[in-house]
């Protein structure tokens, strides 16, 4: 991970400081924006990408979606502002009268080097609303005061927030591009590359595997929301799937003493034509047409109960599949309640944590008003003093006159 940040911004022996102990150090950084899921988009509109170092006055770079953008000049305090813009323009990047600003991210050098190796590959981050940080920070509302804490939040929900503005990135230098200028690695990249590259390949990776994961419980919470079904009517599915079960058991049964007693009745069919028994001509005449009516209704009901058994083994699949599909979408409901109750975990220690400063700051804010009331109270003793001296002493009211001015116009 050194490497790669050694790649980026230049070598030293350290992490962190030492790499920018130079002032006049500066960087040469690519940009490109693969991916933008805006879920607010109208019918028609399409997604680009814009690319602006803070405090500079050297433009918006706009560009499409997998175009490279090239920002010079980067210090180790700049802030790289993307914003995304939706236009109904046949190109977003182009200008359009009906353009607008989706969301907006903004990305710290100082924040690369320190903790993410120097560079981002296919990373998503969350966008907040145009000017959100601007306006939060101008009234002073609890929420991230510097760029460092919004983009940690961006990168932290960017795989996690899927009904969110998001957009995948990646930062780097020229030299960390694959061999056709491209931001994307292959498997056939040296032995030193993938070395180099290690941490922020596994950064990526990790990344979307927790979205892949989201994505499924969002999916999930779909359904069951669309479907209303709760684990009581999971429960009574499976009820239900057990007593078809019993009762394709009873059936197979009765279907196999039907084939036994329809075999018997061959069997005695044969034995009642054979030459050991007597009996008159007439009735063996009746008996081969009786028999083989019993026989065809009894091949007819051994069909029927064969066609509803299998009728009932596929109902039995059905609900079983059912069953299992709605114990799968409970479980990944709870797997995202469980996530959520992380989430807001961490963000009541944010706001407690905040809090607590506050307080702090309050009580601090009140000794030192009671030190500067005692403090008042002193030297208008002290004043109080020195103007009954100066009467005793038969001093003109010049002097009185000039310390009621100081302390307000008010008498003693």
């Amino acid at each position: 991970m050194e490497g790669t940040m050694r790649a980026l911004f230049g070598s030293g022996p350290t992490r962190g400081c030492t790499l920018f102990e130079s002032a006049d150090l500066r960087v040469h950084a690519k940009v490109v924006c693969h991916e933008i899921r805006c879920p607010g988009l109208a019918c028609g509109e399409r997604t680009c990408a814009s690319f602006q170092v803070m405090n500079r006055h050297d433009g918006e770079f706009y560009a499409e979606v997998g175009e490279i953008v090239e920002l010079h000049s980067l210090e180790v305090e700049s802030v790289i502002c993307m914003r995304i813009h939706a236009s109904l323009a046949e190109k977003a990047a182009n200008y359009h009268v009906g353009r607008r600003a989706c969301g907006e991210v903004r990305i710290p050098i100082r924040k690369l080097v320190s903790q993410h190796d120097g560079m981002l590959y296919h990373c998503w981050l969350m966008l907040e609303s145009p000017g959100l940080v601007d306006s939060v920070a101008s009234v002073g509302l609890l929420g991230p005061i510097t760029a460092s804490e919004a983009f940690d939040q961006a990168l932290h929900n960017g795989p996690r927030q899927v009904s969110q503005p998001q957009a995948c990135i990646t930062i780097c230098k020229a030299e960390d591009l694959a061999p056709d200028g491209s931001a994307v690695w292959t498997k056939d990249a040296s032995k030193a590359h993938c070395i180099s590259h290690w941490g922020p390949l596994l950064r990526s990776q990790r990344q979307h595997v927790l979205l892949c994961a989201a994505q499924q419980l969002a999916q999930g919470a779909v359904k069951i929301r669309e479907g209303g079904q709760t684990e009581r009517q999971i429960e009574m599915f499976m009820a239900q799937a057990r007593e078809q079960t019993s009762e394709l058991e009873s059936l197979r049964a009765k279907l196999k003493s039907r084939a036994s007693l329809l075999q018997d009745q061959n069997t005695d069919h044969q034995e009642s034509f054979s030459p050991r028994f007597g009996g008159d001509c007439e009735s063996r005449q009746e008996a081969p047409g009786r028999l083989d009516f019993e026989i065809a209704r009894e091949q007819e009901l051994a069909e029927e109960l064969k066609r509803d058994a299998d009728e009932l083994e596929d109902e039995l699949t059905k609900i079983g599949e059912e069953a299992n599909a709605k114990i799968n979408s409970a479980n990944i409901r709870i797997l995202a309640l469980r996530d959520e109750r992380v989430e807001f975990a961490e963000r009541v220690e944010l706001l407690t944590h905040a809090n607590r400063k506050l307080r702090n700051e309050r009580d601090e804010l009140m000794t030192k008003k009671e030190t500067l009331a005692a403090e008042k109270e002193s030297l208008m003793k002290v004043l109080e003093d020195l103007h009954q001296a100066c009467n005793s002493a038969g001093l003109s009211m010049a002097g009185a006159q000039a310390i009621n001015t100081i302390t307000g116009g008010g008498g003693f």
